[in-house]
């Protein structure tokens, strides 16, 4: 909205300048009135190029803050990813638990059973 106001600004301030000269070129003009023209049109210069350059500053900022943004979901984007494949692995780490543990306690039972018989050697 601000941004539109300002456009509106530049916008009259530009129309005010060019009739205000248009009035100078093309009417007479008693002097004193034609040296407060003139007057008026310079203030309305400075006014326009510090509005213009204000606007300048406006887009210039509000650019650095949309490229902040879409960093900012690219970086959230990037972070889902990371989250989706973190998933992934967490769930193979458990299965491997899982497994691990299983085929430990076979081995351990399949220990137990070798203890429990005395083993006959000959010679």
């Amino acid at each position: 909205m601000n941004r539109l106001n300002n456009a509106i600004s530049v916008g009259d301030i530009n129309g005010k300048i060019k009739s205000m000269e248009h009035m100078i070129e093309h009417e007479t003009l008693p002097l004193n009135k034609e040296k407060q023209l003139i007057h008026e049109i310079k203030q309305l210069k400075q006014n326009y190029e510090e509005l213009s350059s204000n606007m300048k500053k406006q887009d210039q900022s509000q650019q650095s803050v949309d490229n902040k943004d879409d960093n900012i979901e690219e970086h959230f984007k990037h972070l889902q990813l990371l989250k989706k494949e973190m998933e992934v692995l967490r769930n193979n780490v458990l299965k491997s638990d899982t497994e691990t543990k299983a085929a430990k306690k076979k081995y351990n039972d399949e220990c137990d059973k070798l203890n429990k018989f005395p083993f006959y050697y000959t010679h």
